[in-house]
């Protein structure tokens, strides 16, 4: 694998291999196709108030919509981000890195709920289906923007 996550004075270098590259440039398309009625409604819309309908109600009402559109926004900066990513490693600056950080959970979440991989105790090692293996990998973008990012903050 040949991703590259490195902190820097304003935010991080990312780079990313031609296979790597293609999976990232997939997402925004991918996240555009979730329409929040699939198995991962209730991952990416978790209930804040699960023994109260009507408080559950009222939240849904006030946040949702404000959710789905930072959702967009992310995938749409996800679709810029691979864009120049394709010239070559890029500086990103943190409310970038922060946009793609959401964006690769949002689909890691909902391909882990369409592939049943919650109903499993683990992840088995190593992985035996291709979306497992997706999930490993988005998994791991994630973990080097986080531990970029909290780099920065160390520094």
């Amino acid at each position: 694998m040949s991703l590259r996550c490195e902190a820097t004075d304003d935010g991080v270098l990312l780079g990313a291999g031609s296979m790597e590259l293609s999976i990232l440039e997939a997402l925004p398309e991918f996240l555009a196709s979730i329409d929040g009625s699939g198995v991962e409604t209730n991952r990416l819309h978790p209930a804040a108030y699960p023994d109260d309908a009507e408080a559950e109600r009222e939240f849904q009402r006030l946040v949702a919509d404000d959710l789905d559109a930072l959702r967009q926004a992310d995938a749409t900066a996800l679709a810029e981000i691979t864009r120049r990513l394709g010239q070559g490693p890029i500086e990103l600056d943190v409310a970038e890195a922060e946009s793609l950080l959401r964006a690769v959970g949002a689909a890691r979440l909902t391909l882990a709920a369409r592939a049943g991989l919650f109903d499993l105790p683990e992840l088995p090692e190593p992985a035996t289906t291709p979306q497992q293996t997706l999930v490993q990998f988005l998994g791991i973008v994630q973990d080097s923007l986080v531990e970029a990012l909290s780099a920065r903050l160390d520094a």
